[in-house]
């Protein structure tokens, strides 16, 4: 089919940008299965922590490890080396010093007896994991995907299909069964990268006048802070576009009585201006 194209309408700005984007996919695609075989033929490690948690150990879940060992070790790949008084500090901040080693040590030979003894490995003060064995982790992609989106120009015809990636690999709140400290701070930027990616999405569609899926990526971003008034003008203004006036008069009312109730405030004069100039 590609050749087809190629061959039939050769000077197509639409196909002509298809095209370059199969053909990159491709790319990536062959160096990804040059990469994996490459590789250590052994298993892959998984780490998924966006929406759920969960370890793979090649297709295998893993279980049995205790919710402290799991915390740990999620910490460990997410920080990818971390200093041993980092660790101590961290997770048990309320213990005398000996204490502290102690549970470290115990912790750390409880992942090597579940993962195996060259898992985790310790250089000077430093914890890591070994770098040879192969592993995956969910908020990796994500942020590889964000970084890409994010060094796009706004216009750019590659950007709104970069930032729906990095969306679609969002899988939702970071470890949410887990309530200490560095959870819900790494929690809570993520969540916050998630919602500036959201938002540039929405911008880029109404740039290219497209209302619909403005408002389909408005939707979870006011989810997340419905009293942004950026978020609620873009949000009045699409449905607008759409010719949803019950929708955007319900919406508008809604946001008017959460700042109230919320900050005591009233809706800026920007936000006001723009419902009264749409609702005429």
């Amino acid at each position: 089919m590609t050749e087809f194209v190629k061959t039939c309408c050769p000077t197509d700005p639409v196909l002509a940008a298809v095209l370059a984007r199969l053909d990159t996919m491709a790319s990536l695609s062959r160096r990804f299965t040059e990469t994996a075989q490459a590789s250590e033929p052994g298993q892959r490690l998984g780490f998924f922590t966006l929406s759920r948690s969960s370890i793979l150990w090649g297709t295998q879940v893993l279980a049995g490890l205790k919710p402290l060992s799991r915390e740990v070790l999620f910490f460990l790949v997410d920080r990818r080396e971390v200093e041993r008084d980092v660790l101590m500090e961290t997770f048990w901040p309320h213990h005398p010093p000996g204490r502290q080693t102690a549970n470290l040590h115990m912790t750390i030979y409880s992942l090597r007896r579940a993962l195996g003894k060259d898992l985790v490995i310790l250089e000077g003060t430093i914890y890591r994991l070994n770098p040879e064995i192969p592993t995956e982790y969910d908020v990796a992609r994500f942020e590889r995907a964000a970084k890409v989106a994010e060094r796009l120009a706004q216009g750019d015809p590659r950007r709104q299909f970069a930032l729906t990636e990095a969306i679609n690999s969002y899988g939702g709140p970071y470890l949410p069964e887990f309530t200490s400290e560095w959870t819900i701070d790494r929690r809570r930027t993520l969540q916050m990268r998630y919602l500036d990616l959201l938002t540039a999405n929405a911008e880029e569609a109404m740039l290219r006048n497209q209302p619909s899926q403005a408002v389909s990526a408005l939707r979870p971003a006011l989810d997340i802070d419905p009293l942004r008034d950026d978020l609620n003008q873009q949000y009045i203004e699409a449905l607008a576009l759409l010719g949803r006036r019950s929708e955007m008069v319900e919406h508008y009312q809604k946001y008017v009585r959460l700042l109230s109730q919320e900050l005591g405030l009233d809706p800026p004069e920007e936000t006001r201006s723009l419902y009264q100039r749409l609702i005429g």
